[in-house]
């Protein structure tokens, strides 16, 4: 959360942190995010199906929108084509990040709807690698399922107090 928190005023701008009453409300929330010219909106997928259910982007988002970042579950192609039904111009960039990282670790940015089953993890972000491997740590060939192992600066040093978790 240290980068959502900073990212606006380091760029000249704010970050709006809303309230829980706020959230519950999502034409309000919306509503007040038009009123606050936002630029980047920032939720999770579930959060997004809620907006996309009520009246308030049934217009379509705000002119100053620029971007959507999906994040902290695994969102679906269906979403992201309802999301672009409502807002064509307004691109989408799934972001991903395991727990074991200090943030997000992959971007995908799609200026339209997936056409696969799921939607792309991305690519790594700056001074991350990303790899796939099997059960025995070897890389996996594209296509082959794995677990994803993360390396560089944005990966914890481990669990605090839990040596079995850490490796």
């Amino acid at each position: 959360s240290v980068w959502q928190s900073l990212a606006g005023m380091v760029a000249g701008g704010q970050t709006i942190v809303c309230t829980d009453a706020l959230v519950r409300d999502p034409d309000v929330l919306l509503a007040q995010l038009r009123a606050a010219c936002a630029t980047v909106l920032e939720v999770v997928p579930s959060y997004l199906g809620a907006l996309l259910e009520g009246t308030g982007l049934a217009a379509g988002p705000w002119p100053e929108l620029t971007v959507l970042l999906v994040t902290g579950e695994v969102v679906k192609p269906a979403l992201i084509a309802r999301w672009f039904q409502v807002a064509p111009t307004v691109p989408v960039v799934n972001a991903y990040g395991p727990t074991e990282a200090s943030d997000d670790i992959t971007h995908a940015w799609m200026d339209a709807p997936p056409t696969t089953a799921s939607v792309p993890v991305g690519r790594p972000i700056r001074n991350l690698r990303v790899y796939v491997l099997d059960a025995r740590q070897r890389l996996c060939p594209p296509g082959v399922p794995g677990e994803v192992c993360v390396s560089g600066p944005g990966v914890g040093r481990g669990y605090l107090h839990d040596a079995a978790r850490t490796t």
